[in-house]
């Protein structure tokens, strides 16, 4: 009796063909490591697999850390690290950089992770003395409110928009007004 949800035996893939979740999404390797692998562009959705979307979430939030860390690393090389030197301003300044990066609730381990890899170099290379000094600086951070995050995707709003029109509302302006 065929029915409408028996599949004959020439359409089912053999099981050598059928892939594994981790074969389509392969976990990042270490911090740091160029070969962070991007999450596969496909018309299918793949969200149905399980722990699709949780491999997915940790490959963004893994790419988003090492990306920081880089960046940062790289605004402080034009300093001295003698210059730097057990400075807990520079604590409080990457702190709250990366509190405006990251905004997500949970993020918290990720954040005191990212600021003690940028700020150890500073600190003699001891991790647990800028813990010490990301506690004592802690009350001084701006949290992110929700009142701060929606001022910041506005404020990004208006950048784009008027990267995107910007030289045609100026003609049309300075048209009009004869500038």
């Amino acid at each position: 009796m065929n029915n409408f949800y028996s599949v004959p035996p020439e359409v089912v893939a053999p099981p050598s063909t059928i892939m594994k979740i981790e074969e389509i999404v392969k976990e990042p390797e270490l911090l740091g490591d160029s070969s962070i692998k991007e999450i596969p562009k496909t018309r299918l959705n793949l969200s149905g697999i399980k722990g699709y979307k949780e491999k997915k979430k940790s490959i963004k939030e893994l790419k988003l850390k090492t990306e920081t860390i880089t960046e940062l690393k790289k605004a402080f090389d034009i300093f001295d690290p003698e210059e730097l030197k057990l400075n807990h301003s520079v604590v409080l300044f990457v702190a709250q950089v990366v509190e405006d990066i990251f905004n997500k609730p949970g993020q918290g381990e990720v954040k005191r992770d990212v600021v003690v890899e940028i700020c150890k170099d500073y600190f003699n290379g001891e991790g647990p003395l800028v813990e010490m000094v990301l506690d004592l600086v802690f009350s001084k951070i701006i949290k992110t409110t929700l009142w701060r995050r929606n001022k910041q995707r506005l404020k990004n709003l208006a950048i784009f928009f008027f990267e995107i029109f910007g030289p045609s509302i100026q003609t049309n302006l300075s048209s009009k007004l004869k500038l």
